[in-house]
């Protein structure tokens, strides 16, 4: 039942129903409060609800209180020991560790986004390379863990402004993963936007944009590929693409400020004092002045055409 509703968990965040998400979460503690506290099964529960509310308070602003209750988690490992023989328990284990480290740099990526502190993205590496030597060590191996390992590491690189190395990271891999392909082509035309090439960072955009995945994590990608296309249109001076794509990105954007703040209004994730006003800085909604100034753009070429029209026709039945 405690595997059910974390499943139902996350089915909820991902579809930011995050009213029915908390539901699972306080489900999931009254589970744990009836089984003995010094049960490796007991601490296996509360590391899945640990982390799981781990999750749920970095989404909406509490990220430092977040941070430590996952490293919390990490530090609880020691407290469970199973068989050597147990390799299904043990296997199980390691897989939490791995998810843990993942996440955790996955926390120190985001808040270097909201705070641009570089020491983030040192922790980052860091909690990214000790899950990947974990991941080496498992049997059986996962085919693919290199390519996300890579994909991991190009998104600091980017962050760090070394586009050519970031561009190495996720060009080396020769064998395709279908679920990674769309990772790949967004971050492929980040790297090639900075790098000025705006051809080629249009053309991987397109392809981001072929898939129909409906993640939080690749919605929130195509708000940054929208904004990135709309920049994009505007420096090749094709107007009406470029406020087409700020159009999508605004209402991407107003989607998911909407399934937050209900939750917000609420108050169903009080957990412990009163929550932040929600900021999701890791959107990285670029440059609204630009996107006002090319609406206004669009506004004055419709009303030049409109002249030229009318203009053309008061000469014409003279």
């Amino acid at each position: 039942k405690f595997n059910a509703l974390g499943r139902l968990f996350w089915i909820y965040k991902n579809q930011e129903k995050f009213k029915e998400a908390f539901g699972m979460l306080t489900k999931q503690i009254g589970l744990i409060e009836n089984i003995n506290k010094n049960d490796n099964y007991y601490q296996m529960l509360k590391i899945s609800y640990n982390s799981n509310l781990a999750q749920l308070k970095f989404d909406f602003g509490f990220e430092k209180e977040a941070i430590n209750i996952l490293k919390n988690v990490i530090n609880n490992f020691s407290l469970i020991s199973f068989d050597e023989s147990d390799i299904t328990k043990n296997y199980t284990l390691n897989i939490h560790k791995i998810s843990s480290y993942n996440v955790l740099g996955d926390f120190y990526f985001r808040l270097n986004s909201k705070e641009n502190n570089i020491l983030y993205l040192d922790s980052t590496s860091i909690y990214y390379n000790k899950a990947y030597q974990l991941v080496k060590e498992l049997k059986p191996t996962h085919s693919n863990s290199k390519l996300l390992y890579n994909i991991r590491m190009a998104k600091v690189k980017i962050k760090r402004e070394e586009y050519d190395s970031a561009l190495k990271l996720v060009s080396i891999n020769a064998k395709k993963d279908i679920n990674s392909e769309q990772d790949i082509y967004f971050l492929k035309s980040t790297i090639f936007k900075k790098l000025g090439m705006i051809d080629s960072s249009i053309h991987y955009a397109k392809k981001f944009l072929i898939y129909k995945k409906i993640a939080p994590s690749t919605e929130k990608n195509k708000i940054i590929i929208y904004n990135n296309l709309s920049d994009l249109y505007d420096s090749k001076n094709i107007i009406d693409s470029a406020y087409k794509y700020s159009l999508l990105a605004r209402k991407k954007l107003g989607k998911i400020y909407k399934n937050k703040n209900e939750a917000y209004n609420n108050k169903l994730l009080v957990l412990e004092g009163r929550l932040r006003k929600i900021n999701v800085s890791n959107l990285n909604e670029e440059q609204p002045e630009r996107n006002q100034l090319i609406i206004v753009g669009f506004y004055i070429l419709v009303i030049i055409l409109l002249f030229y029209f009318f203009n053309k026709h008061y000469k014409n039945s003279k």
